[in-house]
């Protein structure tokens, strides 16, 4: 049945009909729960993760990703099994043009960023960004808040910053070598997908200055009940630069340099809330 909505949007979940399937097995593909919260909520891994429970996040799949096929298959006498064994990504940002409701993009993330916890704490040296994904997700759960920073300048988003998805990536999907060149290689702006988000999306705030950047944080924090930072906690931070292979340092890792330095361009930040995408159960 057609049933256009506009982007963004739920579609229907109206019930048009039924069937029933019959064998010696049957094999039920129910995808996951991903695109409902309640779900994840009560299906949460306390005891692995600890016992906070994020209360908001960004969703990494559609709507229809809600878990009603497996409550389906359990009333039907299916056995379900491993229902905490969920999948998290941590490094979360609000799409500013979002294909479903709550619709997260998730970042794909280089060593160079200082990575802050809400406090304005360094996270442990062995949560790097993109590295143990579960042990960060269970550090920042320990926070008591939803959220990370990630603390970047011009030069560093250039070269580093990248977003999942395909349409966050047309030079990729295009398979143009060229567009490749132009926007990440060369281009001392970044992806225009990675501008966009720079533009319109709330989870970023872009300033001149390390205090203005500071104090940008300070009222989006506010705004979700986070702490506020002290200056000091920044200018304490350093981003150390990893020892990348010489095609890491080509395609994506900037040359070392002081984060906030004039030629490095402004200051910015990306909070990360949990991007989530549980696995199948």
């Amino acid at each position: 049945m057609l049933n256009p909505v506009e982007r963004g949007a739920k579609s229907s979940r109206t019930v048009v009909d039924k069937f029933e399937l019959c064998g010696s097995a049957v094999v039920i593909t129910t995808g996951g729960i991903g695109g409902n919260i309640e779900a994840v909520k009560k299906a949460w891994p306390v005891d692995r993760l600890g016992p906070k429970v994020p209360e908001s996040f960004v969703i990494g799949v559609p709507a229809h990703v809600d878990g009603r096929m497996i409550d389906i298959a359990e009333s039907a006498g299916a056995h379900i099994i491993n229902r905490d064994r969920m999948w998290h990504y941590t490094e979360g940002l609000q799409n500013w043009n979002p294909i479903w409701p709550e619709h997260g993009i998730r970042v794909l993330p280089a060593p160079s960023s200082l990575w802050l916890d809400a406090t304005g704490k360094r996270l442990p040296p062995f949560l790097y960004p993109g590295s143990d994904t579960l042990a960060t997700l269970k550090y920042i759960c320990g926070t008591g808040y939803d959220y990370t920073w990630f603390i970047l300048d011009q030069t560093i988003i250039a070269r580093e910053f990248a977003l999942s998805g395909s349409e966050q990536n047309p030079d990729l999907t295009n398979k143009s070598i060229w567009q490749v060149l132009v926007n990440r290689i060369f281009s001392t702006k970044g992806t225009v997908p990675v501008q966009n988000f720079q533009k319109h999306g709330k989870d970023f705030v872009v300033r001149d200055n390390l205090a203005d950047l500071v104090a940008g944080m300070n009222e989006l924090a506010r705004s979700v009940g986070g702490p506020e930072l002290d200056y000091t906690q920044l200018l304490q931070g350093r981003a150390d630069h990893a020892d990348p292979q010489r095609a890491e340092l080509l395609a994506r890792q900037p040359e070392p340099d002081r984060a906030g330095a004039p030629a490095a361009g402004p200051q910015m930040r990306a909070a990360d809330c949990r991007a989530h995408e549980p696995v199948d159960t």
